[in-house]
């Protein structure tokens, strides 16, 4: 499967619920969490207020599990922010580029002067604060032709934060995010895999200091 070739780390979330007429906000969920088979008769068990994990009364309605103090206290730091990435114009997409069906407009080399080319950043480019690009490995095309048919699937050359959408076995981190600049290399274009998501300033640009900082926060224990 395509998660098995990538190897992917699938996690698995179990919820039990019962309807109410209205749940008190201080009413008790139990969060039990296990690190697979070995330990899924003696799982962790933590209790919270209802009002802790999810707020019914916002908009976003986020559900927060914690599954260890260490992501209380994380939760605790993010609940005292009072910014959002749409309170500074700036917002997350996902990668335009489906490469089974986008197969025709992907390629693996570069052609100097034949065909207009612009960089393919897949889930393997996106390292840690750095890009790797190109790396060749079957199936994965490390460009992209620019032309009438495959301009919808493109974004423009600008600075970007690229982030990966999935986490792989060998990862030590949830989230892995990289700078991208747009003097990265000459192309008005560039392609994003649909496993990977890019954040971005809609109407300007993401200036240095931003891009590092976001990463930065992005790739950290938080």
């Amino acid at each position: 499967s395509t998660f098995n070739r990538d190897k992917v780390l699938q996690e698995t979330v179990i919820i039990k619920g019962k309807r109410k007429e209205k749940a008190s906000p201080n009413h008790n969920v139990l969060v039990s969490s296990s690190q697979g088979l070995k330990d899924i008769a003696t799982p962790e068990i933590k209790s919270f207020k209802q009002i802790e994990l999810i707020d019914l009364s916002s908009n976003e309605k986020i559900l927060y599990l914690p599954t260890s103090d260490f992501d209380e206290s994380i939760l605790t730091v993010f609940k005292n922010w009072n910014g959002n990435l749409n309170k500074y114009n700036i917002q997350i997409s996902t990668g335009p580029v489906v490469a089974f069906r986008n197969r025709e407009f992907i390629q693996d080399n570069y052609e100097n002067g034949t065909v207009f080319l612009a960089p393919l950043f897949w889930l393997h480019n996106v390292k840690q604060m750095t890009l790797e690009w190109p790396i060749s490995k079957p199936e994965k095309g490390q460009y992209v032709r620019i032309e009438h048919g495959s301009k919808a699937i493109l974004i423009p050359n600008k600075n970007y934060i690229l982030l990966r959408r999935f986490s792989t076995k060998d990862d030590k981190s949830r989230l892995i995010a990289a700078p991208y600049f747009s003097n990265f290399l000459k192309s008005d274009y560039i392609g994003v895999e649909n496993k990977v998501n890019y954040i971005y300033r809609p109407h300007g640009y993401l200036d240095r200091n931003e891009v590092i900082g976001l990463c930065a926060l992005l790739n950290s224990a938080l």
